[in-house]
C-alpha cells in the first residue's frame, strides 16, 4: 500500500504497549515487561517461548500474586480479581490456536522478515536472535541444574494458561516456586505490570520468556523474547475482524483511561485515612455507566463504604425513599451526596471519559456545583475527548491552568507504531489483488466512516471497481452504512440501479432515500445523515 498512516489517533481502536526499548524495537511490541516462568512438571517452557494469559473459568488469565489477605492458619488466599480480556481478542485467539492445529504458526516467518529488513537486530551477542541451548539453564531452588530433554528446533512454542502478575520484582526460585503454588492450577509465569492494567485496559496479556524467575535473571534472552512474543502478537492480530473492532473504544480512549487509573493508584499509595477517594469511569459501552444517575450513585456507595461518620446522611435517603421502595431524584442524590463530603475532611474524585455520558449537559451542572463554597477541601481530576460542548461547559469556571491536554505527538507516534503492526499482514494481499480489493472498498464494507474520509482526501477513486460486490458505494449500501454511503455520495459516487437494488432488497430504507434522491438529481446532505466518527 502506498499510504502507510492516517491522520488521528481517534481511527485506532487497539493499543499495543511496550515500556522498554527493545521491546518497541521488536514489534513496536505488545509488552510492557518480558518477564520469568515458575517451572511446573509437564509444562516445558523455556527461554524464548511465548506465554499467553487465557481465561480458565476462575480467572481472566492474569492472578495478581500479591494481591492477598493473611488466615488465621498462616495461609494466604487472593483478595479481589482481575477482568476478563475482551470477547475480540478471545475470538481471535480461539481462531489462532485453531489454525495452529492444522498449519505451521507464522511467528518464525514474521521473525526472519525482521531480520532481513533489520539486519541490525540480528547482529551477535544480546540480540534479537535465538541464544543458543547452553545459554537456557533451569534451576531450582537449590541451586541445582534440572535435566530436560533437548529441544530439535529453536523455533518458540507458544504456551496458554495463567498468568501470576504483580509489583514485586521476583528473583529468587523458592519465592517463584511460592508464588506458583499459590495460583495454582496452569500458573506458566510471573511477570510485574499486567495487574495493573487488566481492570482499565481490556486487553490479553502476551509474554516472552527471558529468564526463568532466580537468582540467575539476567538480559542475555530479553531482546530475543521481545520479538517471539511481538511476532505472536502479530499474528493474533490477523485474526480480529476489522468490523469487530468497530464498536470496541478507541485507543486515545484508553489511554486517557490508564491516566485516571494512574492516578488513582498513586491516590491509593498516598491516602492519608482521613482522605476519601472516589472514582467513576463513563462507558458508551455500558449503559449503567452514562448517566449522571449512575455517577451520584457509584459515589454515594463508595462515600457510605469509606466515610462512616456520613452514613447517616445516606440511610435517611433510604428511609425518605419508603425504605428503598421508590427511587430518590437526581437532585435529592446530588443534595446527599454534598452532604456526606461535609462530613469529610477531604475528598478526591476521578472521573474518567465524560465524553462517553450521555446526560452531559446534567453532568457539567452537577461539577459546577463542586465549586461551592462548602466543598473547597473537594478535589477533581476528569479526562475527556476536545469536544465543544464539553470545553465550552468546563472553561466557564475551570481556569485554563488546570486544564491539562494529553501530550499529542507521543501517543500519535506509538499508535502509528501499532498501525505497521497490525495492518502489515494485509498489506502483501492488497498489493497482489489490487483489482479484487482496494483500501477503500474494505473501509467502505466495514463501515469505517473516518477512514473512508481520509482515503477520499488522499486521492482514492471513489467509483474504482474493487471486490465482490463491484465499488465502494455498492459495499456500504449492502452493509447499511448510511454515513459512509453519504461521505460517498458527497464525494461524487455515482448511483445506478444496482446501488438502489441493494439498499431496497436488503430494508436500508433510509440509504434509498438517498440514493433516489442524487439519482434525480437531488442533494447528497438534503435530509441525509450528520457524519459521525464510526471509525
Amino acid at each position: 500500500m502506498a499510504q502507510k498512516t492516517l491522520d488521528s489517533p481517534d481511527h485506532y481502536t487497539v493499543g499495543w504497549i511496550a515500556a522498554l526499548p527493545i521491546e518497541r524495537a521488536a514489534a513496536t511490541a505488545l509488552l510492557d515487561e518480558v518477564h520469568g516462568k515458575p517451572p511446573d512438571e509437564g509444562i516445558d517452557i523455556r527461554l524464548g517461548d511465548v506465554v499467553v494469559s487465557q481465561p480458565d473459568g476462575n480467572t481472566g488469565g492474569v492472578v495478581q500474586y500479591d494481591l492477598v489477605k493473611a488466615k488465621s492458619d498462616g495461609e494466604r488466599e487472593p483478595k479481589g480479581f482481575l477482568n476478563m480480556p475482551p470477547a475480540v481478542l478471545l475470538n481471535a485467539l480461539s481462531n489462532l490456536q485453531a489454525n495452529h492445529e492444522m498449519e505451521e504458526p507464522l511467528m518464525n516467518e514474521f521473525l526472519s522478515k525482521m531480520l532481513t529488513d533489520k539486519p541490525r537486530m540480528a547482529r551477535a551477542g544480546y540480540g534479537y536472535i535465538h541464544q543458543g541451548f547452553e545459554h537456557d539453564q533451569l534451576f531450582n531452588e537449590e541451586c541445582d541444574t534440572v535435566p530436560r530433554p533437548a529441544r530439535n528446533s529453536t523455533d518458540p512454542v507458544v504456551h496458554y494458561g495463567i498468568i501470576a502478575s504483580g509489583n514485586t520484582l521476583v528473583k529468587d526460585a523458592a519465592e517463584r516456586d511460592r508464588i506458583a503454588k499459590h495460583v495454582g492450577g496452569r500458573c506458566l509465569c510471573v511477570e510485574m505490570e499486567a495487574a495493573g492494567l487488566m481492570n482499565h485496559f481490556p486487553c490479553l496479556v502476551v509474554r516472552g520468556i527471558s529468564d526463568y524467575a532466580d537468582s540467575h535473571k539476567n538480559d542475555r534472552w530479553q531482546r530475543y523474547a521481545s520479538a517471539t512474543a511481538a511476532a505472536f502478537g502479530k499474528e493474533l492480530l490477523s485474526h480480529v475482524p476489522v468490523s469487530d473492532l468497530q464498536q470496541t473504544r478507541r485507543a486515545v480512549e484508553l489511554l486517557e483511561s490508564i491516566l485516571s487509573a494512574t492516578i488513582l493508584d498513586h491516590l491509593d499509595e498516598a491516602r492519608l485515612d482521613s482522605v476519601v477517594c472516589l472514582e467513576f469511569f463513563f462507558d458508551f459501552s455500558d449503559k449503567n455507566k452514562q448517566h449522571l444517575d449512575d455517577l451520584l450513585r457509584s459515589l454515594a456507595f463508595q462515600l457510605y463504604l469509606q466515610c462512616s461518620d456520613a452514613r447517616e446522611r445516606l440511610d435517611a435517603l433510604f428511609t425518605r425513599c419508603n425504605i428503598g421502595q421508590t427511587q430518590p431524584t437526581t437532585a435529592a442524590l446530588s443534595c446527599t451526596i454534598q452532604e456526606m463530603m461535609q462530613r469529610s475532611s477531604k475528598v478526591l474524585i476521578v472521573l474518567d471519559a465524560l465524553d462517553e455520558s450521555v446526560t452531559r449537559t446534567e453532568l457539567l451542572g452537577w461539577m459546577r456545583t463542586l465549586a461551592s463554597p462548602d466543598l473547597t477541601h473537594v478535589h477533581v481530576v476528569a479526562t475527556s475527548r476536545r469536544e465543544q460542548e464539553l470545553e465550552s461547559g468546563l472553561s466557564a469556571w475551570i481556569g485554563e491552568d488546570d486544564r491539562v491536554p494529553l501530550e499529542k505527538d507521543p501517543v500519535n507516534e506509538d499508535i502509528r507504531s501499532f498501525r505497521w503492526a497490525a495492518l502489515d499482514p494485509w498489506e502483501d494481499y492488497i498489493d497482489s489483488h489490487p483489482n479484487e480489493v482496494s483500501p477503500l472498498y474494505m473501509a467502505s464494507l466495514n463501515g469505517l466512516n473516518v477512514t473512508v474520509q481520509t482515503l477520499l482526501q488522499r486521492g482514492a477513486e471513489v467509483n474504482a471497481s474493487s471486490g465482490f460486490h463491484g465499488n465502494a458505494l455498492l459495499a456500504a449500501s449492502y452493509r447499511g452504512h448510511s454515513e459512509v454511503v453519504q461521505v460517498l455520495l458527497e464525494n461524487g459516487a455515482e448511483v445506478d440501479s444496482e446501488s438502489l437494488e441493494y439498499a431496497r432488497s436488503n430494508g436500508h430504507t433510509e440509504i434509498f432515500q438517498m440514493l433516489a434522491r442524487v439519482a434525480t438529481g437531488g442533494d447528497a446532505q438534503e435530509g441525509g445523515l450528520e457524519g459521525d466518527d464510526s471509525n
